[in-house]
């Protein structure tokens, strides 16, 4: 079966700054909305369910580098990230829904990061983070995993245009993964799938939450969630759109600013995924 992620992931921060002078975030206040600490990337994720339910990532570049992800800028030169060579293998680490489970605070874990680091609060890019230790690294940690808002059940055979697939666990436990269907204009009846996770950053200068959002074209959720429960997973490539935006004190303006930016980002990949 064909699939194909054309959908994007968003991070949206609220931040409350870190104990030390300066976090490794603190540049992002520099720029704000939308476009501030911008980037994307690109891979290929394979899903798992049974005894150990997963999300596994891989690079799309050549080998296929396990626990890797295809950096780019997102939005110009406006992104604390804009000095990271675009095309760069940048990391993210597997989810366990074991040990990191859905609508329970865990960790936190690492799951994205950067060569990103300071001196003297100056932030810096490149290979020379590691001789300053993974902690001045700019690290993103996950310690949530949204459950689905859709209806719980047997997604596969659902009659619903939408539903949450239930990852082992008690009878009505929703997983992480909304489902959806569609009619695509080209290719008939499609489905999007979508699930939301967040933490903080390893220096606490910044939280984030991101929602990754994939479409299948001309396959139904019901046809993605029936390879799934017959082969026990499902590999596909993804594209992920990514936000951080910090502030030294979370003003109500700030918040409503977070909310907006996070409405106005989510349209323009909508709309940029039906092109």
């Amino acid at each position: 079966m064909r699939l194909k992620f054309l959908g994007a992931a968003l991070l949206l921060v609220g931040s409350i700054q870190s104990a030390f002078a300066v976090g490794i975030y603190s540049a992002c206040t520099a720029t704000t909305g939308i476009t501030a600490c911008a980037f994307s990337g690109t891979g290929i994720a394979t899903v798992t369910t049974g005894a150990s339910p997963s999300v596994l990532w891989n690079s799309d570049a050549s080998g296929n580098a396990a626990d890797k992800f295809t950096f780019s800028t997102l939005f110009g030169n406006t992104s604390l990230f804009s000095t990271i060579a675009n095309g760069s293998q940048e990391n993210i680490t597997d989810l366990t829904f074991l040990t990191e489970p859905v609508n329970t605070s865990f960790g936190p874990d690492p799951f994205l990061s950067f060569p990103l680091f300071t001196v003297a609060g100056t932030p810096f890019f490149g290979p020379a983070c590691a001789q300053f230790g993974g902690g001045a690294c700019a690290d993103l940690m996950i310690n949530f995993i949204s459950p689905g808002i859709d209806p719980v059940g047997n997604c596969a055979t659902a009659v619903t245009t939408t539903c949450t697939q239930q990852l082992p666990g008690p009878p009505g436990t929703p997983g992480p993964f909304n489902l959806a269907n569609f009619n695509d204009p080209n290719f008939g009846l499609s489905s999007t799938v979508t699930f939301n996770v967040s933490g903080i950053s390893r220096d606490g200068s910044g939280k984030w939450s991101a929602i990754f959002t994939s479409q299948f074209l001309g396959e139904s959720y019901q046809q993605v969630i029936n390879q799934l429960n017959t082969t026990g997973s499902v590999t596909n490539s993804y594209s992920q759109a990514t936000l951080v935006v910090t502030s030294a004190v979370p003003e109500p303006a700030s918040l409503l600013m977070i909310g907006s930016g996070l409405i106005g980002l989510a349209a323009f990949l909508r709309r940029r995924a039906v092109k």
